[in-house]
């Protein structure tokens, strides 16, 4: 090739334009990527805002049934205030108002009247409105009902000043205080009324359409059968006329409250003029152009490196002559000192990179900088800055997390400067490194210290409080139930409340003990009857289609305990399960199980070592308790991991009650 250019001139165009088609390809597929990808998160966000609108409007819903949960009834001037303290036109624009739906029965059947409506400006005409009347109202107020959960209707059209603006209504039912109805026989039974919402379709799209792309456009249709449904709300349409987009639409199918609903998400022209899907030919263009140059050149550098060779001479001795003034820096310094050459191979390792990562210099030397000091999981990362520092003239600082010889993480400070020639070319880097690991322990242990002290006080104040109200409210009781007759039917519903509110008042001793400003009480207890005075609350509180089984094993010893911590892990083991249950319940699993079972035995030394290995427990008798359920479990990733995370995978709003377990 040295002594034939055009040779090397014509395999240079040759690999210019393959590796030219090479990215022009890859470019037009990134490009088609990049396009649909950047449709997907508009499609996605617009669902995700629209569904956290809903849940602030079942919230406000929520709010309104709160005042029934102690009565069945309420005064009008209470149901206004609630609503006045919302302030709905300034934060919440899209609900026109609240009202209360009483179910009212009679001869000719029940009717569904409005009895409060606020504000009452906007619905002079609402209160003693029979809103099942309306199909489409009447239906979901029969969901909601029987459901227990908010349902929604369909867009309607009830607006007298402008009767083409769609609105849904939002229906969340009441039940009579202190019911427990799980089929929808019984929510029947024990219904009373709805809290309800009219919102502005309209509105609401408007305020989530203000964080969306304005390079979309948006349509939703209404109604349980989307295809035949009708418009209910477009947005950002009108530059489509006379205009095909290049980029197709997205088909938005979504549950929405308890209907289906439907929508597009469509890109406008002024999205196809950001796409920019004619780079890739021009790369294919000026690559082309570039290979050509590329060859041309090829042969003048040919040609003069024998003028380039002289040069280079020139350039190593007085590059030698700075080496042997910066080997006796590099030898004395604290700091590790590691100069590493274009391909990432180390060249240079002083004394205190021995003695900071272990390694001789025999054993680092012409070894990757990757290879021998990231860890497995940080490799991308230290290959990232290694490129950065490549592609640096002023040089960079950074903290990195390094692997030791024996294996152990070393916390790092890199001050890196590259090494340039004379015309800038990447002759390598030299690297400075600071050992960090035992500042930022220090650092991290008196900042985590820091933390708990503060949650402690936290914990304890909001204890203190909770422990003034539940005594106020114990004694309240008391006075009810001693002025009250015996064979009355709220006598039962009293005593429940009464022992409720003591269960309480042993939460909030364990967060007392917890921040520190409290003390477990143990004493001899049987655990078969701490599980079995436990079972009526663990009824309630496990959803439908999960059965709970006792196995109880007869003639167990007492143990030495607080109840009230054993009560918690039990409560907490079975909240685990009942979420593991429900991740694979509507797939794999038609019916949940979940089992409680006591059992007592006596341990060695041996046997002791094999099952609880780890754990100093001396020989004996030992009771256990073990709580079974067909739910997920844990994978082969998340098993080994048990013991620090103390969690089975479920999903992410799922409470972490194996935590409290481990507290205990």
């Amino acid at each position: 090739m040295q002594e034939h250019p055009v040779l090397a001139g014509l395999a240079i165009l040759v690999f210019g334009l393959g590796f030219t088609i090479l990215i022009s390809m890859m470019g037009q597929r990134h490009a088609k990527e990049r396009i649909q990808s950047r449709v997907d998160r508009q499609v996605q966000r617009t669902y995700l805002s629209m569904q956290d609108h809903l849940f602030t409007y079942e919230g406000l819903l929520r709010g309104g049934r709160g005042l029934f949960e102690v009565r069945t009834k309420i005064a009008e001037d209470e149901w206004r205030r609630f609503v006045e303290e919302l302030d709905l036109p300034h934060r919440y624009p899209s609900v026109k108002g609240l009202a209360y739906i009483e179910r009212v029965p009679g001869a000719e059947g029940e009717k569904f009247l409005i009895r409060y409506s606020e504000p009452a400006l906007l619905n002079p005409h609402a209160a003693g409105y029979d809103i099942g009347l309306h199909l489409e109202q009447r239906g979901a107020a029969v969901r909601a009902m029987e459901s227990g959960m908010s349902a929604i209707t369909a867009p309607i059209y009830f607006n007298e000043a402008d009767p083409n603006r769609p609105a849904f209504g939002l229906l969340l039912p009441v039940y009579k205080p202190g019911t427990m109805a799980f089929t929808p026989g019984a929510r029947r039974a024990a219904h009373v009324g709805w809290i309800s919402a009219a919102i502005y379709l309209d509105t609401m799209m408007d305020e989530v359409m203000r964080e969306m792309d304005p390079d979309f456009g948006t349509q939703i249709i209404g109604g349980n059968h989307p295809s035949r449904g009708s418009m209910a709300y477009q947005h950002n349409m009108e530059s489509l006329k006379n205009h095909r987009s290049t980029t197709p639409s997205r088909q938005l199918d979504f549950k929405w409250g308890d209907r289906a609903w439907a929508g597009r998400v469509i890109p406008l022209p002024s999205f196809d003029q950001t796409a920019d899907y004619r780079w890739p030919a021009w790369a294919l263009l000026t690559g082309t152009i570039i290979s050509f140059l590329l060859a041309g050149l090829a042969w003048s550098l040919i040609s003069t490196r024998a003028r380039a060779v002289a040069m280079s001479k020139s350039m190593t001795l007085a590059l030698e002559g700075t080496l042997r003034r910066h080997e006796s820096h590099v030898e004395n310094t604290p700091l590790a000192v590691i100069e590493w050459d274009p391909e990432g191979k180390i060249r240079t390792w002083n004394p205190s990179a021995s003695r900071i990562f272990g390694y001789t210099e025999a054993e680092a030397l012409a070894r990757s900088v990757s290879e021998l000091l990231a860890l497995p999981e940080a490799l991308g990362a230290l290959e990232s800055k290694l490129e950065m520092i490549a592609g640096s003239k002023a040089g960079i600082h950074c903290t990195l997390d390094c692997r030791g010889k024996n294996g152990q993480t070393i916390i790092c400070g890199w001050h890196s400067a590259p090494l340039l020639g004379d015309d800038n070319e990447f002759l390598g880097a030299t690297t400075l490194i600071e050992d960090l690991t035992q500042s930022r322990q220090r650092e991290d242990a008196l900042r985590q210290g820091q933390k708990l002290e503060s949650l402690g006080l936290l914990a304890g104040g909001i204890a203190h409080d909770f422990n003034n109200i539940l005594t106020a409210l114990l004694g309240n009781l008391d006075a009810a139930v001693e002025v009250m007759d015996e064979r009355s039917p709220a006598m039962e519903h009293l005593l429940k409340a009464i022992t409720s509110a003591e269960r309480a008042g042993d939460l909030s001793t364990q967060i007392l003990v917890y921040s520190g400003k409290g003390a477990f009480t143990t004493r001899e207890v049987l655990l078969n009857q701490v599980v079995e005075e436990m079972t009526e609350l663990l009824e309630v509180s496990r959803p439908p289609g999960i059965h709970l089984r006792l196995q109880l094993a007869p003639d167990l010893p007492f143990i030495q305990a607080d109840p009230i911590q054993i009560q918690q892990v039990v409560m907490n083991l079975v909240l685990n399960a009942t979420e593991a249950i429900e991740a694979v319940k509507s797939t794999n699993t038609p019916e949940g199980s979940i089992t409680l079972t006591t059992s007592h035995r006596v341990y060695s030394d041996v046997e002791l070592e094999t099952a609880f290995s780890g754990q100093e427990l001396l020989p004996g008798p030992y009771v256990s308790l073990r709580v079974k359920d067909n739910g997920c479990g844990m994978d082969e990733g998340t098993l080994p991991a048990f013991s620090i995370h103390f969690s089975p995978p479920r999903p992410q709003a799922a409470a972490s009650g194996f935590r409290p377990c481990r507290a205990l």
